[in-house]
């Protein structure tokens, strides 16, 4: 039964990845995306990561409001705070959590008038 309940995990998680890829793939033909940055360095972002393996985008880094993650990395990936992105230059900020997206947007949505796409994932 495990290994049953394993192959069927596997092939959930291969699905989802491959949804959540075809999702990236249509944000970047829309938004014409090379370069981005994810907004959270939490499991949504974690998701992501595994799908943007399937597309032609690049990450940068990834963004959060807590101090203590910013001093870290994610999968190789730098964390850096809200007033580091815009050094990175990306094309577009995915904010990757559901819980805090209309705050998040608050607080970056100034970038969008230096030309970088804000998306709600």
């Amino acid at each position: 039964m495990l290994v049953e309940y394993i192959r069927e995990t596997f092939q959930l998680f291969s699905a989802g990845k491959a949804e959540l890829a075809e999702i990236l793939r249509g944000y970047q033909l829309k938004y014409d995306i090379e370069d981005l940055i994810l907004y959270s360095a939490g499991e949504v972002t974690e998701l992501l990561l595994h799908a943007l393996q399937e597309t032609s985008m690049q990450l940068l880094a990834i963004a959060d409001d807590d101090p203590a993650r910013q001093v870290k990395e994610l999968f190789g990936y730098p964390i850096i705070s809200r007033e580091e992105i815009q050094q990175y230059r990306p094309d577009a900020v995915i904010i990757t959590t559901f819980r805090y997206r209309q705050e998040i947007y608050e607080k970056i949505k100034d970038l969008e008038h230096e030309g970088v796409r804000i998306i709600g994932f």
